[in-house]
């Protein structure tokens, strides 16, 4: 029973290994909380939407403003924990001072020594994961879509999975990242769609909402795999447990001959049952850590991927998969056992 019980402690392993998607995105969740982008809309119709709310955040105090070329890049393809292909976030600036003052705002040390137009810097767990170094050129050949061609030329001490890039292009500026000592999230995009009004400029949406309704799916899925499998389990394991409990039928049925209450068999019963569980969390949470400790350190922190220990996914579904086989036991074998009679024997 303690082997049958020690499985529901896997789902924490199992929770851990879905919730890492979450660690791969938090950074780039959290520096997209403290700059928000606005471009022009669609046409060049809308200039002059885009020029006055320019003139409107470079005279507002409380903004910092950095311009940025029209055009995009793309990101590189990763491998998660997984082991599915994600792509990356990309943040462009104009020029080494302008990713200097965005490393500023967001807290990111850098040597810029080398930095200069058409470099890129991205993290050291980014750079595990490509299997790059610093000095290494990014181009077509390594990402297919890739304009042109980008150098390495600082790895920070972060595990944001971004590319950060410098492109130096100032005749098509139509872009503006937008920054804030005072605010971030939720306040700043307000404040800045408050600037916005009926101009024709877009704000592009807050990463955190859009990554969260995508993953929302994966979880979804995975709670519900969780459920299913706990109820075989928790089947078979009633199912055993109950074939021990009948061969004590006759110890039973002498504790209520000898006149002990109903409620103390009750809780006896339970008690059983729930050191058995005691014993199974305990194994089952060494094993979670050791195992873990042993993956990460071998192999996905070496190969730039990373398998939390605790998170909330593994927390709550491991204790949905405990509670679906341990509560029916708790709940019901009290009270079949004290259904016993001596006569019967």
């Amino acid at each position: 029973m303690i082997f049958m019980l020690f499985f529901t402690t896997l789902m924490f392993i199992a929770g851990n290994y879905v919730d890492s998607l979450n660690w791969y995105w938090e950074k780039a969740k959290d520096y997209n909380d403290k700059i928000c982008m606005v471009g022009l809309q669609s046409s060049d119709e809308d200039y002059k939407d885009y020029n006055e709310f320019l003139s409107q955040v470079k005279n507002d105090e409380k903004l910092i403003c950095l311009e940025r070329t029209a055009k995009g890049f793309s990101g590189m393809d990763w491998k998660c924990t997984l082991g599915w292909e994600m792509g990356s976030v990309n943040f462009l600036f104009n020029s080494p001072e302008d990713l200097k003052t965005a490393f500023d705002c967001l807290g990111i040390e850098c040597d810029f020594s080398d930095i200069k137009d058409n470099s890129m810097v991205i993290s050291s767990a980014f750079a595990k994961n490509l299997g790059i170094k610093k000095g290494d050129v990014i181009d077509m050949r390594k990402v297919s879509d890739m304009e042109g061609s980008f150098t390495v030329d600082a790895i920070i001490e972060d595990d944001s999975f971004i590319n950060f890039y410098v492109y130096e292009d100032s005749n098509s500026l139509g872009r503006v990242y937008i920054m804030s000592d005072e605010m971030e999230g939720d306040e700043l995009y307000d404040y800045v769609s408050g600037i916005i009004g009926d101009k024709k400029v877009q704000l592009t949406k807050r990463m955190r909402n859009a990554l969260d309704s995508q993953l929302a799916p994966v979880f979804f899925i995975f709670a519900a795999a969780n459920i299913l499998l706990s109820i075989i389990l928790a089947v078979t394991a009633n199912s055993v447990i109950t074939g021990q409990y009948i061969k004590r039928n006759y110890e039973f049925a002498v504790y209520r001959a000898i006149g002990i209450k109903k409620s103390r068999i009750r809780r006896k019963c339970a008690a059983e049952i729930l050191l058995m569980d005691f014993i199974a969390i305990i194994i089952g949470v060494a094993f979670t850590f050791i195992t873990e400790f042993v993956l990460n350190e071998l192999y996905l922190k070496p190969n730039g991927m990373y398998l939390p220990y605790v998170s909330k996914t593994a927390v709550l579904n491991f204790l949905i998969s405990n509670l679906l086989v341990v509560l029916p036991m708790v709940l019901f074998k009290g009270r079949q056992m004290v259904r016993n009679d001596i006569t019967e024997f």
